[in-house]
């Protein structure tokens, strides 16, 4: 499974079997369940990686994206469709973020350029194309940090469906700030 992205080179992850990382019951967020269960990486040539994708057809596969702002309840909805028979769940895939990675301050430019819908493309395919074809769909929850997709999803993937899901400002604030304090909190303390 692809893991990310660079300026030069695709990473992917091997791991074991029995383990299915689209279960959101034992891995809520995949992309930290897949640093823990990896096996091995596996280094690909990012022009290989581009070339590779091209011949991938994923159009048959049902897709539900939803876009959404912190702690609004994203999780639950991951959790609702990993139970629906058939659904697949990916939630906060890496690979969709790790190609800003590189960009710095130049990442509002990337996202309106052809290189930004051919990566972001073919990240997409890449992730799909293990999906059983028997499967009624995939749901991926993506990260807070993906908000520039819709415009290439419309384009590129128009038969995908997307939702959105947000809180008021305030109490998502302050639901973040009592899940992330305590961590910062205690961070700080180990410093000194």
């Amino acid at each position: 499974m692809l893991y990310c992205l660079t300026a030069d080179t695709a990473y992917f992850i091997q791991y074991d079997e029995g383990d299915n990382l689209f279960d959101t019951r034992k891995y809520p967020i995949i992309f930290l369940s897949q640093t823990m269960i990896a096996k091995r990486f596996i280094r690909l040539p990012r022009d290989d990686f581009l070339n590779f994708t091209q011949y991938i057809n994923v159009d048959q596969v049902n897709v539900v994206w939803m876009f959404h702002s912190v702690r609004c309840g994203s999780t639950a909805y991951s959790q609702v469709f990993n139970a629906l028979p058939g659904w697949i769940t990916m939630s906060e895939p890496q690979s969709l973020g790790s190609i800003f990675d590189t960009q710095g301050d130049q990442a509002l430019f990337f996202v309106k350029s052809a290189e930004f819908k051919t990566v972001a493309e073919a990240i997409v395919k890449c992730n799909l194309k293990n999906i059983p074809e028997n499967n009624k769909g995939v749901f991926i929850k993506s990260s807070v940090f993906d908000e520039h997709l819709p415009p290439m999803i419309g384009k590129v993937f128009p038969h995908h469906k997307l939702l959105f899901a947000y809180r008021d400002v305030q109490p998502g604030a302050e639901s973040f700030y009592k899940v992330v304090n305590p961590v910062v909190v205690d961070a700080c303390y180990l410093c000194q």
